[in-house]
C-alpha cells in the first residue's frame, strides 16, 4: 500500500493506515471519520479522523474482512459518495483521498456467505493486486529480512542476515502469519542483537527462547 502511495500522483500527500482487525467496533466512526466535542461520553474535544488526516493522500485499510457489516455500510458511503460526516456533526464533508484496502481472505466467498456486503465489494474491487504469500516466495527471505531489520532499527544501522543454518530453518516454516509474522521476528532480532550479537539473536529469536545470557564485554 505504501509503495502504491509513493509511486502515485498523491505521493506528496499524507499516508494514513489502520488495521481493521484491531479496531473496536464502537470506535470505528470516531477513528475513521473523527468526532465533535461532546459527541459521546469522554469526547472532551473535537478530533479529526483518519479520512481527514489522509486528505490529499492515501488511506490504507488493512484486514478489511474484519469490518462488521454495520461498519461496512458506513464505509460504503465514503467509497460511493466520496463524503463523510464526523460523529456528532451535521455537516457532510468531501473526502479527497485514494483508498487502498488489503485482505488475506477471499472477499467474494465472504459475500456469498453473507459476511461482506456485495455492494461494497464491487465498489472496492476496481484494481486488484495479488501479492504472493510468504511461503510462495521463500527465495526472497534474505532480502525481506534485511529490509525489515532496517525498518525495525529505524534505519540507524544495517542488519545482519541470519546464518545459513538458521535460514534453512526459516525456509522450512509454513508462515501462517505471512509477512507480519516475519516482521515480528525481525523486530525481536533487532531488539536482541545489541545485547547478545546478531548470530545469537537469530538463534534465540528463531528458537523462541526467552531467557537470554548477557554477551561478554
Amino acid at each position: 500500500a505504501r509503495a502504491v502511495h509513493e509511486e502515485g500522483r498523491r505521493s506528496a500527500g499524507p499516508f494514513s493506515s489502520v488495521d481493521c482487525g484491531a479496531l473496536a467496533e464502537s470506535l470505528f466512526e470516531s477513528e475513521l471519520f473523527g468526532h465533535e466535542r461532546g459527541a459521546f461520553t469522554g469526547a472532551v474535544g473535537a478530533r479529526r479522523g483518519l479520512v481527514a488526516a489522509a486528505s490529499g493522500g492515501t488511506l490504507f485499510l488493512d484486514e478489511i474482512e474484519n469490518l462488521p457489516l454495520a461498519q461496512q455500510a458506513k464505509l460504503l458511503r465514503l467509497v460511493q459518495e466520496r463524503e463523510f460526516r464526523a460523529l456528532g456533526s451535521e455537516r457532510m464533508r468531501r473526502a479527497d483521498l485514494r483508498l487502498v484496502v488489503a485482505t488475506n481472505e477471499n472477499l467474494a466467498d465472504l459475500v456469498v456467505r453473507g459476511l461482506f456486503r456485495a455492494d461494497l465489494f464491487y465498489r472496492l474491487d476496481v484494481l486488484r493486486i495479488a501479492v504472493p504469500s510468504l511461503r510462495d516466495r521463500l527465495d526472497d527471505l534474505p532480502e525481506l529480512l534485511l529490509d525489515l531489520l532496517a525498518r525495525s532499527a529505524g534505519g540507524d544501522a544495517p542488519g545482519v542476515p541470519p546464518p545459513p543454518e538458521q535460514l534453512v530453518r526459516l525456509r522450512q516454516r509454513s508462515w501462517p502469519g505471512n509477512v507480519r509474522e516475519l516482521a515480528n521476528l525481525a523486530e525481536r532480532v533487532a531488539a536482541l542483537a545489541p545485547a547478545v550479537g546478531w548470530e545469537h539473536a537469530w538463534r534465540v529469536a528463531i528458537a523462541g527462547q526467552r531467557a537470554l545470557p548477557a554477551r561478554p564485554g
